[in-house]
């Protein structure tokens, strides 16, 4: 039976905007000894949109997993979940990120990244603009800015 994992991301970047920005995310999982057990990560870009960002913090928050899961990933760019639960992700994989115009997609590498990355595990990508971590992680990427 595998892991379940859930993955709560954030960024500071709101839609259709390029700009420097920054990301955070939760790891959160049940241990053996049925205890919540959270691991946290950050990151930032100096010109990138919200979809990049947030597969900038998918990739790395994945990075962090040694072993097979079921992964549960809570995102706030419709965009990027959207890929994922139109099967549109996947017929990317079969044809080399080229898109419909015959022409390599937006972000190409960082999505090709992703996909090296998902391989082992069960991955449902959920878009949601407030989770439970959304103003702890705010929060923090707010000061990390500041400080």
């Amino acid at each position: 039976m595998l892991k379940h994992v859930d993955i709560f991301i954030e960024s500071d970047i709101p839609p259709l905007k390029r700009q420097s920005g920054r990301y955070g995310y939760i790891l959160a999982y049940i241990n053996q000894n049925n205890e919540l057990k959270t691991a946290e990560g950050y990151g930032s870009a100096l010109s990138a949109t919200q979809n990049s960002l947030a597969l900038d913090a998918m990739a790395a928050a994945l990075q962090r997993m040694r072993e097979a899961a079921e992964i549960n990933i809570y995102v706030n760019s419709a965009y990027v979940a959207g890929m994922f639960a139109s099967g549109t992700f996947a017929a990317w994989q079969q044809n080399g990120f080229i898109s419909s115009k015959n022409k390599k997609i937006v972000d190409y590498p960082k999505w090709e990244r992703l996909s090296a990355l998902v391989k082992m595990h069960v991955v449902i990508v959920m878009y949601t603009p407030h989770h439970e971590y959304s103003l702890y992680l705010r929060n923090c990427i707010k000061n990390c800015k500041e400080g």
